[in-house]
């Protein structure tokens, strides 16, 4: 799936290819061109008067003689005289002629696919066109003496460039249908299928809470910012209550190893959390990676699992060689402990070790079930990134692995039936979401939250939130602390 500038872009390049496709298959054409001066035959020793009206006279026989050029009386003759293969009418689509308002004179076009040949029926069609006027205005049928003289002022040339197709208005016109087109099937499917644009779009297509907001890493982004959504989302999950106290209490850092900022102990068994997105592109590596991260940062040890099989990116996003991974580890080709790669203090990372034809198998084997197991055993945290939970069925066996899920939407990219068909999904195998993370957000994502995301002030039914417990109070740098 492509986004939808890209799409639009697209949609104009293939309007611009279409266009230079058809520019490359149409024949040239050339157009030569002929002109005719006509005046009225008038005695030498004429004063102005008659001079005047005889220019008038031209003028008005003139304009009636613009469809002498096409007509059979010259198209006949010129078409035997240049032995031509075209049929009268066709060659008479080729000629056209006019004649400028308050002027004596007679244009006349002759376009062709040849330049010289253009050039000559021009030639030919002006001299039979004055051949037969010339008859038309002859004083009488005994006389070639006529009432007007005409005269070639302008003869044909070969023209050196063709009139017709004009590349540049061709390639423009393609380019701009393109884009409309791209425009107006984008504008046809935000209509068709909407995208989730804010929190209770969310809320609309799934019972699933809005865990945290991930702003867009777009140039000016403060990657302050950036990190600190994740360290909000990674208080969440080590303590469900943390970010309703940061909703609450208003700054919120995750700054102890217990998560809560309460010195309390650390849960009695580890958990095993599925990142999944609803749709391909929602982001879910991304967020898998960076939550690891913020875990371990906190003093958690944690460990993070690449299950997309089909397209691995954890490796490469950690610069890890190319070295057995999950695969091997399923198929028994490596032990775990090999598999494992220490990224820092408190994160390990276990990447796919490569694309795979038959991930469905691996991921429902038995040995996967083992080794995530034993991973539980070694760390607090383990964090699989299972990919897209709607394209293919390696999601849900993904989901099936762990004890919560977390679906990742991007902002205004994935549709609000790809957010319910996830949801829905991991609901049937027992593995409801335990909250949506929104990907990718920007200037026009509505904040408006639910549980501990809400507003400050509000609840998740409107009603006006509850105040801090007894046993919470906050320190001077504005963290929230349960005592």
């Amino acid at each position: 799936m492509i986004s939808r500038t890209a799409f639009v872009i697209v949609c104009g390049l293939v309007g611009l290819l279409a266009a230079g496709i058809d520019l490359a298959s149409t024949q040239k054409t050339y157009q030569a061109h002929a002109q005719i001066f006509a005046t009225a035959v008038t005695d030498s020793s004429a004063n102005a008067n008659i001079l005047y009206s005889a220019s008038m006279y031209a003028q008005s026989r003139v304009q009636s003689y613009t469809t002498v050029p096409t007509s059979p009386s010259v198209v006949r003759p010129v078409k035997s005289k240049l032995h031509l293969s075209l049929s009268t009418s066709a060659l008479a689509g080729e000629i056209t002629a006019n004649a400028p308002l308050n002027l004596t004179l007679l244009n006349i076009a002759v376009k062709d696919s040849s330049p010289a040949r253009a050039a000559r029926i021009a030639d030919a069609v002006a001299s039979q066109t004055i051949v037969v006027i010339q008859r038309l205005e002859a004083v009488s049928t005994t006389t070639d003496a006529s009432t007007l003289k005409l005269t070639v002022v302008h003869p044909p040339n070969a023209p050196a460039a063709p009139v017709a197709p004009r590349p540049l208005l061709l390639l423009l016109v393609g380019l701009l249908a393109g884009l409309i087109v791209g425009l107006a099937v984008v504008v046809v499917r935000e209509r068709i299928r909407p995208r989730v644009r804010s929190a209770v779009d969310v809320e609309s297509a799934t019972d699933a809470p809005v865990l945290c907001e991930i702003p867009s890493q777009r140039p000016g982004t403060e990657p302050a910012a950036f990190m600190d959504a994740y360290r909000r989302l990674a208080a969440f999950v080590v303590h469900p209550r943390a970010a309703e106290l940061a909703a609450i209490g208003g700054r919120h850092d995750l700054v102890s190893a217990s998560g809560d900022g309460t010195g309390s102990a650390p849960p009695p068994t580890s958990r095993v959390l599925a990142v999944v997105g609803a749709g391909h592109g929602a982001g879910a590596s991304s967020v898998a990676v960076n939550l690891s991260k913020a875990l371990a940062e906190a003093g958690r040890q944690t460990c993070l699992v690449d299950l997309d099989l089909r397209k691995p990116s954890v490796g490469r996003e950690f610069e890890l060689p190319d070295r057995p991974g999950g695969a091997a580890v399923i198929t028994g080709k490596t032990s775990l402990d090999e598999a494992l790669a220490r990224v820092g203090d408190n994160l390990a990372v276990l990447p796919a070790g490569g694309p795979t034809t038959s991930p469905g198998e691996l991921l429902s084997s038995p040995a996967l079930r083992e080794a995530i197991e034993q991973l539980r055993g070694q760390f607090e945290f383990v964090i699989i990134d299972s990919g897209s939970l709607i394209d293919t069925a390696d999601g849900l066996q993904a989901v099936l692995l762990a004890d919560e899920v977390l679906v990742v939407v991007a902002a205004r990219r994935t549709s609000l039936a790809d957010l319910t068909r996830a949801a829905d999904a991991a609901a049937r195998v027992g593995r409801p979401a335990s909250g949506v993370v929104a990907n990718r957000t920007g200037p026009t994502w509505a904040t408006t939250r639910r549980l501990g995301m809400r507003p400050l002030g509000t609840s998740p039914t409107g009603e006006p939130a509850p105040t801090l417990p007894a046993d919470a109070r906050s320190t001077e740098d504005g963290h929230a602390v349960i005592a």
